[in-house]
């Protein structure tokens, strides 16, 4: 089945630019941005039919990407999902392996800033 959905949670606006202009480069083409974890959750609790991935980073007000994923783990484990942060390399594994353990579907993580590459290399594995 086609990528055609995606949610981007980051509190950096042009993050979220550049994420979705990245996702259209793939043909996502519906995309919802939140630039918290909190706002997502409530977006994510309402549809009826989930993303083919979530994308999230880790340091956001509200609630933080750490956060997001406990929620996850409850609805919505079986989404995809990519993690990207611009915090240490060391930070970033550590997450990647607490999604893991907390049973999501983690297609990989990040560093900001991310290479349209690396983010076509993790889409791919959600298709």
């Amino acid at each position: 089945m086609p990528l055609n959905s995606a949610v981007i949670i980051d509190d950096d606006p042009m993050q979220i630019e550049i994420l979705r202009d990245a996702l259209a480069t793939l043909s996502v083409s519906n995309v919802q941005a939140f630039s918290n974890g909190g706002a997502a959750i409530r977006h994510l609790m309402q549809v009826e039919v989930p993303p083919r991935v979530i994308i999230t980073d880790l340091h956001m007000p509200e609630l933080d990407g750490v956060e997001l994923m406990s929620f996850l783990k409850l609805d919505h484990a079986r989404v995809p999902l990519i993690i990207i942060s611009g915090a240490q390399q060391s930070t970033v594994t550590a997450a990647e392996r607490l999604s893991s353990a907390l049973g999501l579907n983690v297609l990989g993580a990040l560093q900001k800033p991310i290479s349209l590459k690396a983010l076509e290399d993790l889409i791919s594995q959600a298709e």
